[in-house]
């Protein structure tokens, strides 16, 4: 074999072994150097984590994008991630869908994570703006554990002290000693509540017979009060022609006191001048009844200490016996004098009664 076929054999090997490199590496490469067909998004964050550029997008452990770049831009602190997203996915990341960075692992590469909607809404556009959710802080955690931490620490240091004082204060001999009395007091309770129960179970099986009774006498009164229940419904259905009638009355009852009810508060409103000049004469002829009845609670109470005339009359027995003498003598002259004026009126003033006469009776002739 000549050198020339052989260095054009080892030529075309190498030529084919570098296409088949260039077609391996552009069938696993993560961007597809640029040859793929994607369409761009963008995403918004306040913190973008370690994402680096060609970093992959995930949704559901299927690769769906790339990272093209990641710009900080003045807006408020936030982060703009530029993602391409493969075309064929474009219905499954859509409005609704929810993107987060996440790491593989616990300190793994960060990646972003597309966790589809519930609902399928319409396809997020190409060029769109998006939030995304920031990764998880290790750091930031740290930091709360440490405050945490602390804040255990400062606890543990307060219920060293509480159990201190509890020693010291609660947990003495004295109080010790109470607790010791209240124990066997409670001891001494529950053994006088164990003997009443006793007692009532002595007595329930004593009288389990009267109980028995009671029952059956209790579910007879419900039976007959259910056949009385659907007596009343029956005589309910009988006469509902008669209680619409009556429920109609009453509706119009209602309605007729309803206008009174109004008339009532017209009238009121238009003589309220006078209700209230009403009602403040009342009010004084209130306190002068009251004046009145205070005075004569006061009359009362010295008759009954025995002041006065009234009260001597009441509590002193020789006053109450000289005033009937009194009111005798009294009646006395006054039917003495009315008989002179009937006399005088009858007679006159210079009146002389004639003298009497003696009558001798017959004698009567005994006979012989």
């Amino acid at each position: 074999m000549s050198a020339g076929r052989l260095e054009l054999k080892v030529g075309l090997f190498v030529t084919v072994l570098l296409g088949l490199a260039a077609i391996m590496s552009i069938k696993f490469n993560e961007t597809g150097f640029g040859l793929r067909k994607t369409y761009s998004l963008k995403l918004r964050t306040q913190n973008a984590g370690s994402i680096i550029p060609d970093s992959s997008v995930m949704m559901s452990g299927v690769k769906i994008g790339y990272v093209d770049k990641i710009d900080l831009q003045g807006d408020k602190g936030n982060v703009y991630i530029e993602v391409r997203l493969y075309p064929e996915y474009r219905d499954q990341v859509c409005h609704g869908s929810v993107f987060r960075i996440k790491s593989s692992g616990f300190l793994g590469d960060q990646y972003i994570a597309v966790q589809p909607s519930v609902t399928l809404g319409d396809p997020i556009k190409s060029g769109e703006i998006y939030e995304c959710e920031e990764p998880f802080d290790v750091e930031q955690i740290v930091r709360k554990v440490d405050g945490l931490v602390a804040k255990i620490g400062g606890a543990a240091e307060s219920i060293d002290s509480l159990i201190i004082k509890l020693d010291k204060g609660v947990l003495s001999d004295d109080s010790v000693t109470d607790i010791k009395v209240t124990i066997a007091q409670f001891r001494e309770a529950t053994d006088k509540a164990n003997r009443v129960f006793g007692a009532v179970d002595k007595m329930l099986a004593a009288n389990q017979p009267s109980i028995n009774q009671s029952i059956t006498n209790f579910s007879s009164f419900t039976k007959s009060l259910d056949t009385s229940a659907k007596g009343l419904k029956q005589i309910i259905i009988t006469n509902a022609p008669t209680i619409q009638t009556a429920v109609e009355k009453i509706g119009t009852f209602t309605v007729k006191l309803e206008k009174t009810t109004d008339e009532l508060q017209a009238t009121l409103a238009n003589n309220r001048t006078n209700i209230t000049f009403i009602v403040e004469n009342m009010a004084l002829a209130t306190d002068s009844i009251r004046g009145i009845t205070d005075s004569a609670q006061t009359i009362l109470k010295e008759i009954e200490s025995g002041k006065g005339l009234a009260g001597g009359l009441i509590k002193n027995e020789e006053m109450r016996v000289q005033f009937q003498m009194m009111l005798t003598n009294m009646n006395s002259t006054a039917v003495h004098l009315s008989n002179l004026t009937s006399n005088l009126n009858k007679r006159g003033l210079f009146y002389k009664p004639k003298p009497e006469t003696l009558i001798i009776p017959n004698r009567s002739v005994r006979p012989k």
